[in-house]
């Protein structure tokens, strides 16, 4: 498998993880709360997916030196802090946004991503099998 397909690979095993993460937090907040909620908490996570996605997408390509996927990886970074900021600025303008849940939606997907990179899933070298 090439580096670029691995990097695929992850990228959206990630997302899934975000997803189930977010369908839990929406049915939650659904029950708690009814439709505005649930769409609030959606709308959270969308955030943390669509950034997340952004700047994993960003750092998954090669480059010629470490100087540069330095560059590249804090650039992307840099880009998902004010996307966030700016999806929550707009998100801030809709009518009947149900801010906790929001809120709530936003952390799960976002704790989700955390869980997936520390469990081995993310950012390491799956297979256990070789020797150090």
């Amino acid at each position: 498998m090439t580096i670029a397909k691995a990097w695929h690979s992850r990228i959206w095993s990630c997302a899934g993880v975000q997803a189930i993460a977010a369908i839990v937090v929406v049915a939650l907040s659904f029950v708690a709360g009814g439709r505005a909620a649930a769409l609030s908490a959606l709308g959270g996570a969308a955030v943390a997916w669509v950034t997340t996605l952004y700047a994993s997408r960003r750092a998954s390509v090669p480059e010629q030196s470490v100087g540069a996927a330095l560059g590249r990886v804090v650039t992307g970074e840099f880009i998902k802090v004010l996307s966030t900021i700016a999806l929550f600025a707009a998100a801030s303008r809709v009518p009947h946004m149900v801010w906790p849940a929001l809120l709530c939606g936003y952390v799960a997907a976002l704790a989700a991503f955390w869980l997936w990179f520390v469990t081995g899933s993310g950012g390491q070298d799956t297979d256990r099998t070789r020797a150090p």
